[in-house]
Protein backbone atom coordinates (compact mmCIF):
# COMPACT_ATOMS: atom_id res chain seq x y z
CA UNK A 1 0.00 0.00 0.00
CA UNK A 2 1.46 3.47 -0.81
CA UNK A 3 1.96 6.23 1.78
CA UNK A 4 -1.52 7.42 2.74
CA UNK A 5 -0.45 10.38 5.13
CA UNK A 6 0.78 13.17 2.81
CA UNK A 7 -3.23 12.80 1.35
CA UNK A 8 -4.37 12.68 4.52
CA UNK A 9 -2.48 15.86 5.63
CA UNK A 10 -3.37 17.89 2.85
CA UNK A 11 -7.33 16.86 3.94
CA UNK A 12 -6.54 18.30 7.27
CA UNK A 13 -4.90 21.20 6.11
CA UNK A 14 -8.09 22.27 3.94
CA UNK A 15 -10.34 21.05 6.49
CA UNK A 16 -12.19 24.68 6.13
CA UNK A 17 -13.64 23.15 2.63
CA UNK A 18 -15.15 20.63 4.73
CA UNK A 19 -16.28 22.39 8.18
CA UNK A 20 -19.68 23.05 8.39
CA UNK A 21 -20.66 20.92 5.39
CA UNK A 22 -22.25 17.18 5.21
CA UNK A 23 -19.82 14.58 5.61
CA UNK A 24 -21.30 13.36 1.73
CA UNK A 25 -19.29 16.35 0.50
CA UNK A 26 -15.53 15.16 1.99
CA UNK A 27 -16.54 11.44 1.05
CA UNK A 28 -16.95 12.21 -2.08
CA UNK A 29 -13.91 13.90 -2.56
CA UNK A 30 -11.80 11.46 -1.27
CA UNK A 31 -10.25 9.25 -4.08
CA UNK A 32 -9.39 6.39 -1.65
CA UNK A 33 -11.88 3.61 -0.40
CA UNK A 34 -12.92 3.62 3.03
CA UNK A 35 -12.51 0.36 4.40
CA UNK A 36 -12.97 0.73 8.25
CA UNK A 37 -14.54 2.80 10.87
CA UNK A 38 -14.75 3.36 14.35
CA UNK A 39 -17.53 5.53 16.52
CA UNK A 40 -16.01 7.46 19.35
CA UNK A 41 -17.74 8.28 22.42
CA UNK A 42 -15.63 11.07 24.13
CA UNK A 43 -18.03 12.66 26.70
CA UNK A 44 -18.33 10.24 29.67
CA UNK A 45 -21.78 11.57 30.97
CA UNK A 46 -23.49 10.95 27.69
CA UNK A 47 -22.95 7.75 26.15
CA UNK A 48 -25.20 8.02 23.70
CA UNK A 49 -23.18 10.49 21.92
CA UNK A 50 -21.02 9.68 19.42
CA UNK A 51 -18.93 13.01 19.20
CA UNK A 52 -16.31 11.11 16.29
CA UNK A 53 -15.65 8.58 14.05
CA UNK A 54 -12.45 7.64 13.25
CA UNK A 55 -12.05 6.17 9.48
CA UNK A 56 -9.35 4.19 7.86
CA UNK A 57 -8.59 2.89 4.36
CA UNK A 58 -7.44 -0.66 5.60
CA UNK A 59 -9.80 -3.33 7.32
CA UNK A 60 -7.82 -5.75 10.05
CA UNK A 61 -8.82 -9.27 10.19
CA UNK A 62 -7.64 -9.09 13.77
CA UNK A 63 -6.54 -7.13 16.71
CA UNK A 64 -3.04 -7.79 15.41
CA UNK A 65 -3.49 -5.42 12.20
CA UNK A 66 -5.24 -2.74 13.97
CA UNK A 67 -1.91 -0.65 13.79
CA UNK A 68 -2.53 -1.03 10.02
CA UNK A 69 -5.31 1.20 10.19
CA UNK A 70 -2.45 4.35 11.00
CA UNK A 71 -2.58 6.80 9.18
CA UNK A 72 -6.60 7.66 9.55
CA UNK A 73 -9.00 10.30 9.63
CA UNK A 74 -10.99 11.18 12.90
CA UNK A 75 -14.00 13.53 11.81
CA UNK A 76 -15.67 15.19 14.81
CA UNK A 77 -19.39 16.12 14.32
CA UNK A 78 -21.04 19.32 14.82
CA UNK A 79 -24.04 18.12 16.57
CA UNK A 80 -23.59 13.74 18.45
CA UNK A 81 -24.66 11.24 16.48
CA UNK A 82 -26.25 7.99 17.90
CA UNK A 83 -23.90 5.95 19.61
CA UNK A 84 -26.16 2.78 19.49
CA UNK A 85 -27.19 3.39 15.76
CA UNK A 86 -23.12 3.41 14.94
CA UNK A 87 -22.14 0.79 17.12
CA UNK A 88 -24.57 -1.54 15.91
CA UNK A 89 -23.10 -1.24 12.55
CA UNK A 90 -20.19 -1.68 13.77
CA UNK A 91 -21.18 -4.93 15.39
CA UNK A 92 -23.07 -5.95 12.29
CA UNK A 93 -19.96 -5.41 9.62
CA UNK A 94 -17.92 -7.53 10.69
CA UNK A 95 -16.58 -4.92 13.28
CA UNK A 96 -16.23 -2.00 11.57
CA UNK A 97 -16.31 -2.72 7.50
CA UNK A 98 -17.21 0.25 6.17
CA UNK A 99 -20.75 -0.70 3.73
CA UNK A 100 -23.41 1.22 2.20
CA UNK A 101 -25.36 1.52 5.15
CA UNK A 102 -22.69 2.96 7.53
CA UNK A 103 -22.05 5.48 4.31
CA UNK A 104 -25.55 6.31 4.47
CA UNK A 105 -26.14 6.72 8.33
CA UNK A 106 -22.83 9.59 8.01
CA UNK A 107 -23.82 11.05 5.30
CA UNK A 108 -25.67 13.42 6.19
CA UNK A 109 -23.57 14.88 9.77
CA UNK A 110 -22.28 18.10 9.60
CA UNK A 111 -18.45 17.85 10.15
CA UNK A 112 -17.02 20.42 12.69
CA UNK A 113 -13.10 19.53 12.67
CA UNK A 114 -10.93 16.70 11.00
CA UNK A 115 -7.80 15.64 12.49
CA UNK A 116 -5.10 12.61 11.16
CA UNK A 117 -4.33 9.90 13.85
CA UNK A 118 -0.38 8.79 13.55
Amino acid sequence: MFNLFPILQNIENNKDLYIGQAYSHLSSSLNIPIEYFSPQNKIHNRKNDETSTKIAFYFPINADELHLTYPRLEIYWQTALDFSVSEGLYRSNDGGRWVPAVQAFYNNAIITDIKVRQ
